[in-house]
């Protein structure tokens, strides 16, 4: 009931972003995949976390290999609940605890919050929502300091208009400096992706975010649209 309660507030508003990597020890991603995949989706709906919207592998850049996913809240406070349910949990400290085996898996994990970025009004609503594979980018940019984005919506245009889909736009709230910008674009495949770079290098020789190549997960394949009400819209 926790969970249905939930989405369906979700359906509604979507303030917050919360986007949760971890730098793996390689040897330990398969398990990974099993507890985050498999375990934990029963026990993120009986305490409430948010359904997540995307899960990711990054295979290249500077904290590969990498695993990420990102979840919608509503408030922090609803945040906050839903997660001091779910570390208490019983299960998932037993799966928790199995899942270690004794051995060290995560080398540094973070978790950051962001709010919607106005830029990303630009790219998303106007189109059917569908799910996209291929290579992804995750890609964080340094903007003003004033909070001035004008230049991200002209990249991510420009972007677009190579070929990427723009997934999702966000501001920095927590865990990384007020003036950063994260951004998710995904192409069909890699010479997609390789050609939209050659050409954003050329239109804009000083800009270079730090990026992460990504594949999106079999369970958690995100859409074309990373906002909530995304699902409803959905073919």
């Amino acid at each position: 009931m926790v969970h249905e309660e939930h989405e369906a507030r979700m359906s509604k508003v979507s303030r917050y972003y919360e986007l949760r990597l971890y730098r793996m020890l390689p040897t330990r991603m398969p398990d990974f995949h099993d507890l985050l995949g498999v375990q934990v989706p029963p026990i993120f709906a009986k305490c409430g976390v948010s359904r997540p919207l995307g899960f990711w592998e990054s295979y290249a850049g500077p904290h590969a290999p990498l695993f990420g996913y990102i979840l919608p809240w509503e408030s922090l406070d609803a945040r906050m609940q839903a997660w001091t349910r779910f570390y208490a949990d019983p299960v998932w400290q037993e799966k928790l605890a199995a899942n270690y085996a004794g051995a060290q898996r995560v080398d540094q994990p973070s978790v950051l919050v962001l709010r919607p970025s106005p830029q990303w009004s630009r790219f998303h609503g106007a189109e059917p929502v569908r799910k996209v594979g291929g290579v992804h980018e995750m890609r964080f940019y340094d903007v003003d300091a004033g909070g001035n984005d004008e230049a991200l919506g002209e990249r991510m245009a420009f972007a677009q208009e190579c070929g990427a889909t723009i997934l999702g736009l966000f501001d920095a709230w927590i865990g990384l400096p007020l003036n950063r910008r994260v951004a998710f674009l995904a192409w069909p495949d890699e010479a997609g992706r390789h050609a939209t770079r050659m050409a954003e290098r050329e239109a804009f020789p000083n800009d270079t975010p730090e990026t992460q190549v990504m594949r999106p997960l079999d369970y958690g394949v995100p859409s074309s649209d990373l906002s909530p009400t995304a699902s409803r819209r959905k073919v």
